[in-house]
């Protein structure tokens, strides 16, 4: 058993940690972890902490060795949501200073779900307010049966943000969102993934291991193709049939030039697995 970030400190065979103030950044077997990193105050989100996940994303953008991010909190929760203190630091009335910081948090939402690489989220426990939103943004959520869900944006007076209203209605569509949004009440990780909001419960000891050992599993696979077929899910959301067939087209076009295409085809015809690289 793996315990909480265990497997995010330097191991041998290129594993490599690197220094963040909010979180924590390592690399392990083509895997990109992302911890948020304040774990006796629930790692509540404020600016600087959006800033170093962008920061981290850009870097597994850039990085051809990551080739699937997990994002996880360490100790007992995902994320309380956005940082109250900070939130209250702002000054009255001026509202230039919480822009700015609206607009932190639109960067970093845009930079996971626009990331041409397979996302998951690993919910260890709390998932509240942006943080119930930052794990949306998510391509796979896997939960520990521990884990809770809430939009608990009503009980301080404010609206969803962080991209739920985006999210919510076109995973479970408005009849069950609008419950969430304004009753604000916890929704435990097996309701959460009755109602398709999750894709998988594990055993909360075992979460860990899971979470990478899916990871690994997506890495071996053509992600460079994945990639591709995340861009064409999330924006065929917003076309029509014909518009989408044609991007399906042009998207196939680019994946037949590909070296995994050809691996795979190779592979096909001499009968084993193929070897994938995400090229």
């Amino acid at each position: 058993m793996l315990k909480s970030g265990s497997y995010l400190g330097k191991h041998p065979g290129g594993d490599k940690e690197m220094g963040f103030e909010m979180i924590l950044f390592a690399k392990r077997e083509g895997v990109g972890i992302i911890s948020l990193n304040r774990p006796k105050i629930l790692n509540p989100l404020n600016s600087r902490t959006f800033r170093e996940i962008s920061s981290a994303l850009k870097d597994a953008r850039r990085d051809p060795d990551i080739r699937v991010v997990i994002l996880r909190g360490e100790g007992n929760a995902f994320s309380a949501g956005g940082d109250i203190k900070e939130i209250e630091s702002f000054p009255p009335g001026d509202v230039n200073e919480f822009q700015d910081f609206m607009m932190l948090v639109k960067k970093t939402i845009l930079d996971l779900h626009s990331l041409e690489k397979p996302v998951i989220a690993a919910v260890n426990g709390l998932a509240y307010g942006a943080g119930f939103s930052l794990a949306l943004a998510c391509d796979i959520i896997l939960a520990s049966e521990k884990a809770r869900f809430c939009q608990v944006f009503v009980h301080v007076g404010l609206a969803p943000d962080a991209g739920s209203t985006y999210f919510l209605p076109r995973m479970i569509g408005t009849a069950r969102t609008f419950p969430l949004i304004f009753l604000g009440e916890p929704v435990p990780a097996p309701e959460a993934q009755a109602m398709g909001l999750i894709s998988r419960v594990v055993p909360g000891e075992k979460l860990e291991e899971e979470a990478l050992t899916l990871a690994k599993k997506v890495a071996q696979g053509p992600t460079r193709a994945m990639g591709l077929a995340k861009r064409l899910v999330y924006t065929g959301l917003g076309k029509s049939l014909s518009d989408q067939l044609d991007e399906e087209a042009n998207v196939q076009t680019i994946c037949r030039l590909t070296e995994d295409h050809r691996e795979g085809l190779r592979a096909f015809k001499e009968k084993r697995t193929p070897g994938f690289k995400g090229k």
